[in-house]
């Protein structure tokens, strides 16, 4: 069985790769975290699994997940690589995301000095990762890119951490906080 839950996830990741110039350590990476359902599985493991089963099947989260794909494809085909490794990125990433979740949770003002500090870690992470100046017209991209954050792509991970009985992952933003980070780098431009 666990042979088939990894046919899914790495027919998937196939399909939302194909033909894209994306990142081969990155794309590895991800298809690296696998699903294995434990043989005396919880039931909350077994009803993520089949969450996460029609998750990788649905057509609009493929497609989602193709287009993030061609993005990172079209910077690659333009000479842009990034700086830093992609699990070195996520790892980083991830801590300052923790913190804005943490701000969030505790109703920390969006346009406080906390907040606009924790969105600069942010914008910088992210600058360094790209190999780019943390400016203004990046800080006004980042904020796009989080306002219209999808929460199925932090629910993969939350699942896979389900099934796997990993930790949860510290750092993934649900919509709202994902909003907040948003609000909180325009508030970093005033």
């Amino acid at each position: 069985m666990d042979e088939e839950r990894n046919r899914m996830i790495d027919e998937f990741w196939d399909e939302v790769s194909e033909g894209l110039n994306v990142n081969p350590e990155f794309i590895a990476w991800m298809r690296s975290a696998k699903p294995n359902l434990p043989e005396n599985a919880s039931t909350e493991q077994v009803e993520a699994w089949i969450e996460l089963a029609d998750l990788v099947s649905d057509r609009s989260f493929r497609d989602l997940v193709r287009g993030m794909n061609a993005e990172q494809a079209a910077l690659r085909d333009g000479g842009e690589e990034d700086a830093q490794q992609p699990q070195q990125l996520a790892e980083e990433a991830w801590e300052v995301q923790e913190a804005v979740a943490q701000a969030h949770r505790e109703g920390t003002p969006a346009d406080s000095p906390r907040a606009v500090e924790l969105a600069g870690q942010f914008a910088t992470t992210f600058a360094d990762h790209k190999g780019k100046a943390d400016t203004p017209e990046l800080r006004e991209e980042i904020a796009g890119h989080f306002e219209s954050h999808d929460s199925r792509l932090s629910r993969y991970w939350v699942l896979l951490a389900t099934i796997n009985g990993w930790p949860q992952q510290k750092g993934i933003l649900d919509d709202a906080a994902s909003k907040w980070l948003a609000a909180a780098l325009r508030a970093s431009l005033r």
